[in-house]
């Protein structure tokens, strides 16, 4: 956040989130857990699953295609792109 003056409302979001990553590094620490960051990779194939999403609804709307044929553009287009 950018400001010149931190205002009352900005503290309180500031210090639930401090509050909530607190928990979830105690959380993870009596559990094991060893928190990974994810490839470039995996945040790139979930941009193109959200793309082919949008692009199905946006045929649906244009183009009165029936949902069952979408759906099946939708399959070929993620066995497509998983195949990259």
């Amino acid at each position: 956040m950018y400001a010149d003056k931190i205002t009352d409302s900005m503290r309180q979001a500031l210090d639930e989130t401090e509050r909530r990553r607190n928990r979830q590094t105690a959380y993870n620490a009596s559990t094991g857990i060893t928190p990974a960051q994810r490839e470039e990779g995996d945040l790139r194939a979930g941009d193109q699953e959200k793309d082919l999403q949008a692009d199905a609804i946006e045929l649906m709307a244009e183009r009165c295609v029936p949902r069952e044929d979408l759906l099946a553009i939708v399959a070929t287009s993620k066995r497509d792109a998983e195949a990259l």
